[in-house]
């Protein structure tokens, strides 16, 4: 069996209004941040608040945001159906977005033993879904401030 190895992609964003064009910035400035998972043809996205965003929330501009990863993912800007997406809020909650369509969709992120929504709930899902990006998504979320536990994962 070989294991299908991936690599990470990060991008920032800023978005000053409502309507207003996203723009690419500088990760270490930028109030909005993406990190892409990418294996073979499927990809794992994660749409952030920063601590510093002034402009639009990654909530209220999820399809703004995505569609600009997207472009920025060519060769298949409009290809929606290969990502799984999630956003994580101002607030610091997980959750699941359907975005199929263009049109966002919100859910709770839920995985047994884990509280909705949590840090723990991702990273469980990263776990049963995706394990060989575990290395990628704890230095992404470290890069966003979020403290990480290691925690022995069951076999």
């Amino acid at each position: 069996m070989s294991v299908l190895k991936g690599e990470m992609l990060q991008f920032g964003f800023e978005c000053p209004h409502i309507g207003a064009p996203v723009m690419l910035v500088a990760e270490e400035t930028a109030g909005v941040r993406a990190m892409v998972y990418r294996y073979g043809t499927k990809r794992v996205a994660l749409i952030a608040d920063g601590p510093n965003n002034k402009g639009v929330s990654v909530t209220n501009g999820f399809s703004a945001y995505a569609n600009k990863l997207c472009e920025l993912m060519a060769p298949h800007p409009n290809s929606f159906a290969d990502v799984t997406w999630y956003e994580l809020d101002s607030m610091g909650r997980f959750d699941e977005v359907s975005f199929k369509t263009g049109v966002a969709g919100f859910g709770p992120l839920t995985e047994a033993s884990h509280a909705p929504s949590s840090k723990e709930a991702f990273l469980a899902r990263m776990w049963r879904t995706v394990p060989t990006s575990m290395p990628f998504w704890h230095k992404a979320l470290m890069s966003l401030g979020l403290k990480l536990m290691v925690a022995r994962q069951p076999l």
